[in-house]
């Protein structure tokens, strides 16, 4: 195919030649697929800056651990632990273990904290094999040696009880049971086992009666911590930020999270977080005057709805604001945009809304 014809010509007037080309219809087709190419550039440019990639912040704050339980003027109280025969001393060992966090144990408490370690049930003795292959050096087995070992299974409970300084039980319920396996030492032939049984059965069991107080022992403590324990501890959370540069909130979403860092890291167990929100009042109008920003229906619209959603029900968890962080929560689903994740912020206010009731604050 001829793709340009040249042709030359005399200029008339002053007699010179003069070269001209023609286009054939391969430079016509070149030239509309560059045109076409540089239209769908500019659209995926175009897109690309108007959908907001994300990017998560994290940032800490210190607040306070609440109990799932009211508490006395005086957080005091007295311990006692009773532990069965199967136990021995162990109990004086590991009383001194058992604590809430946050209170002081002194004799005459404003709680008491009853607690029990019930009789460890063993369960009988049963012999458990083991075989090991034999192979020669073509890799076929010619023979099995067997090897015999005794098992002890044993379970053990307790219970735990709280009561305050009228003589009412607040708090009454059996710990979870612990089941334990071990096994002795292997022998050759189980008549071997058996007569070893009696003597590793003494040895086990004692070491049976440790592992049972020290894994009752950690239950307690997190029950206790769980119902009664108040503590200043730091928190983790993020926000989300738009992370293409050629979206239009890039800039301003990035002033937005500095300016919010510098204020959060201040926040601690003692600050007036009235005043926290105060300070913050520029960013979390900044984020809802997203809501009216972009209005559209559009995946990129919603899905900058739903950043701005999220920041501001994480925002008003921080200060303890659980009916705001409902609110924006409840946003989240209606936005139509990953609206399964408003069921964890959710959990949370409301997890927080309870205590606060119970807590008066």
């Amino acid at each position: 195919m001829i793709v340009s014809m040249r042709q030359r010509s005399t200029n008339s007037k002053y007699g010179l030649l003069t070269t001209s080309y023609i286009r054939g219809p391969k430079t016509e087709i070149m030239k509309n697929k560059i045109l076409l190419l540089v239209v769908l550039l500019s659209t995926f440019n175009l897109l690309e800056a108007r959908t907001p990639r994300v990017k998560n912040k994290s940032f800490t704050y210190e607040t306070i651990k609440l109990p799932q339980m009211a508490l006395p003027e005086a957080r005091t109280y007295t311990l006692y632990l009773e532990t069965a025969a199967d136990y021995g001393n162990l109990g004086l060992r590991y009383q001194n273990g058992l604590q809430i966090p946050g209170w002081v144990k002194s004799n005459n408490g404003a709680y008491a904290v009853d607690v029990k370690f019930f009789p460890v049930d063993y369960q009988r003795p049963f012999i458990v094999t083991r075989n090991q292959l034999v192979k020669d050096t073509s890799g076929a087995v010619v023979d099995t040696i067997w090897f015999f070992s005794n098992a002890f299974k044993a379970s053990g409970s307790g219970s735990l009880t709280i009561v305050n300084d009228k003589n009412q039980t607040i708090h009454n319920r059996l710990l979870q049971e612990v089941c334990l396996q071990t096994t002795g030492r292997e022998y050759r032939s189980r008549k071997a086992a058996r007569r070893h049984r009696l003597r590793e059965a003494n040895q086990l069991q004692q070491q049976m009666a440790v592992d049972f107080a020290q894994a009752m022992t950690r239950q307690v403590n997190r029950n206790l911590d769980h119902l009664l324990g108040i503590y200043p501890i730091r928190k983790r959370s993020s926000l989300m930020i738009v992370r293409n540069k050629k979206h239009r909130e890039y800039e301003l979403m990035n002033r937005f999270w500095d300016r919010f860092q510098s204020v959060t890291v201040h926040v601690n167990s003692e600050s007036d977080l009235k005043k926290i929100e105060e300070m913050l009042f520029t960013e979390i109008a900044y984020l809802k005057n997203i809501e009216n920003k972009y209005r559209g229906s559009k995946k990129a619209d919603r899905k900058i709805r739903y950043m701005a959603y999220r920041n501001l029900s994480t925002i008003y968890e921080m200060l303890e604001m659980p009916g705001e962080a409902i609110y924006y929560a409840q946003k989240i689903r209606s936005n139509d945009f990953r609206k399964f994740n408003a069921g964890n912020l959710i959990a949370d206010a409301q997890r927080m809304k309870r205590l606060q009731a119970i807590h008066g604050s």
